[in-house]
């Protein structure tokens, strides 16, 4: 290994939504690093949203805190608030291997497992309730209007003819999109509101009716609209 490469590992909490904690390592420590974390970490363990050996972890430190430092803790610089399909899109070039880590290795039991699942069960039940998504609504995803899915009963979505939960659904809907991406936050990529791109054809169609009235087309606001990140396809096989 070049003194160059290192490791980067990307934390998300149930109990914090909205916070990404981001690690570096010069050495192939991370799972030893996590279960430190964890040992500490009120109430539940820290999930692995992203762990991988870089060719220079450095240069990713230093790119990911001028990227990112608008959403950055000036109390803790290692905690972002900013959803992190944005870290990994900013990692993803950097990466040579990932790391996979089992989760007994980092501090996570099947106690504390099932703590984590229900924590964030009802979390993705709270953003359905907001959303009013009524069983047999459609919803739209956020990374591709033409991609949709149909909410089910108990907090399930039908996604390609299967009920299945929305984050397995986010999952799949990226898989179309070229992203190999897990752990996703489901309700965070569904919205009951096309997006723009998705009504375009009918604002055409209304102008044609009446060129004096057209209906204003509904944006769904995004938090990555401000981000100065450009997403790049995986061209990983």
């Amino acid at each position: 290994m070049s003194r160059k490469e290192g490791y980067v590992f990307v934390l998300i909490n149930d109990a914090m939504p909205g916070f990404v904690r981001v690690d570096f390592s010069p050495k192939n420590d991370v799972g030893g690093r996590i279960l430190k974390i964890n040992q500490a970490a009120p109430p539940v363990p820290f999930r692995v949203y992203l762990a991988a050996k870089v060719i220079d972890w450095k240069l990713l430190s230093r790119n990911l805190r001028f990227l990112f430092q608008d959403y950055c803790d000036p109390e803790n610089p290692d905690f972002y608030t900013v959803n992190p399909e944005l870290i990994r899109a900013a990692t993803e070039l950097s990466i040579i291997e990932m790391l996979e880590l089992p989760s007994g290795e980092i501090g996570i039991s099947a106690t504390k497992q099932a703590q984590m699942d229900k924590l964030r069960a009802s979390h993705q039940a709270l953003k359905f309730l907001a959303l009013k998504a009524e069983p047999g609504t459609r919803l739209f995803f956020a990374r591709d209007p033409s991609i949709s899915c149909t909410v089910a009963d108990g907090g399930l979505v039908s996604f390609a003819g299967e009920e299945t939960t929305p984050a397995v659904a986010a999952e799949r809907a990226f898989a179309e999109l070229g992203f190999d991406w897990s752990d996703l936050a489901g309700t965070d990529y569904w919205t009951p509101v096309a997006p723009v791109d998705a009504r375009r054809a009918a604002t055409s169609e209304a102008f044609d009716e009446d060129e004096n009235e057209v209906p204003e087309a509904l944006v769904v606001p995004s938090e990555t609209e401000n981000s100065p990140v450009m997403f790049i396809r995986n061209s990983k096989s």
